[in-house]
């Protein structure tokens, strides 16, 4: 039997999920193998049966956590890059169409500025989304790609 990525990753930090060293560290700090896990799967659950999610990905534990999250929930990931262009950002959102906009808070006026309307930081991403949820509608998008 042939495990998927997210199999891999999971059983891999189950083996050390005891550990207290740490699993994770970015510049604010730090995560043990236990509390990465615990945070990916709240994560998992919240974006569980999305479609894709857009994240403007750092150096931070809250992007690894999005992105490996998103993978154990069988979500789509398109990783956005920080030099795009407003009409670039809108035609990747155009075309994957994400169901959450995912960067640090000190990206979001980059975000903003690219033209998305609703942005959330890895922590904020909601428990349980409205179905109604349009954050990855833009601006420069609702001119030329009307619904």
């Amino acid at each position: 039997m042939t495990m998927t990525t997210s199999e891999l990753l999971a059983a891999r930090i189950a083996r050390h999920s005891d550990r207290p060293e740490a699993a994770v560290v970015d510049a604010t700090g730090e995560v043990t193998y236990r509390e990465f896990w615990d945070r990916v799967t709240r994560t998992a659950t919240a974006v569980a049966g999305m479609r894709r999610i857009a994240v403007l990905p750092t150096s931070d534990i809250g992007s690894l956590v999005v992105v490996v999250a998103a993978m154990h929930a069988g979500v789509s990931v398109v990783l956005l890059h920080r030099h795009l262009l407003a009409q670039e950002f809108a035609d990747v959102v155009a075309v994957c169409e994400p169901s959450l906009i995912v960067a640090h808070p000190r990206q979001h006026a980059r975000v903003h500025g690219w033209g998305a309307v609703d942005v959330f930081a890895p922590e904020d991403i909601p428990a349980s989304p409205p179905a109604t949820l349009d954050c990855a509608r833009t601006a420069w998008a609702d001119r030329w790609f009307p619904r």
